[in-house]
């Protein structure tokens, strides 16, 4: 309690009679010996006495010890901030890839190319997104093949009426002439023809 040392590393500082005022609060001081160091103390208690336990480090290595832990706490964040920036990228990729993917698809498809298919396989939302895409595109290109095959089905029966038809009209033995409402003559079968060369020699 009155300064006086009365025990340390270096004898001659407890033969000293010199009393040592302590400062009120830890930091950077000087020693005994004069020399920069950081200081820090606790109280111990012993029955009714109190001592003071005083614990030195050179100023020159507390710093280098203090820059170290900077330097190490500064690579732990570069490396944190590297390690954040790989795991967003990789799952940036995971999602605007595929969402590409299926754009690609889409578009093509929207060209006319319904044969096109998405190549995602997955179990997420997206995998969902282009499974329903391929069946969509597959629906539409089965109706629209469906609707060719009737079309040309049609196309050809109606091709054979009007064969059936051109057949009745240019061997029929009545005298057919076709005009239109401007009484224009627009067709007109054998018979006609030949009923018009006996009667108009032309």
């Amino acid at each position: 309690g009155d300064g006086r040392i009365i025990a340390h590393s270096n004898p001659q500082s407890v033969r000293s009679d010199k009393p040592w005022v302590l400062p009120d609060d830890d930091g950077f001081y000087a020693s005994l010996d004069g020399q920069p160091v950081l200081l820090s103390r606790a109280f111990v208690h012993l029955g009714e006495q109190t001592l003071q336990v005083v614990a030195e480090l050179p100023r020159r290595e507390a710093q280098s010890t203090g820059g170290l832990s900077h330097a190490i706490i500064l690579a732990a964040l570069l490396i944190s901030l590297a390690a954040s920036g790989v795991a967003s990228y990789v799952f940036v990729r995971t999602i605007i890839t595929p969402i590409e993917s299926l754009a690609e698809t889409a578009a093509v498809l929207a060209a006319g190319n319904l044969e096109e298919r998405s190549p995602i396989k997955r179990n997420d939302e997206i995998g969902v997104l282009a499974l329903s895409l391929n069946k969509m595109a597959g629906r539409i290109s089965a109706q629209i093949n469906n609707l060719e095959e009737q079309v040309a089905e049609r196309t050809h029966a109606l091709q054979k009426a009007t064969e059936s038809l051109q057949a009745i009209f240019e061997n029929s033995q009545q005298s057919f002439l076709l005009v239109n409402r401007d009484l224009e003559i627009q067709a007109f079968n054998r018979t006609e023809a030949e009923w018009a060369q006996a009667v108009f020699g032309r």
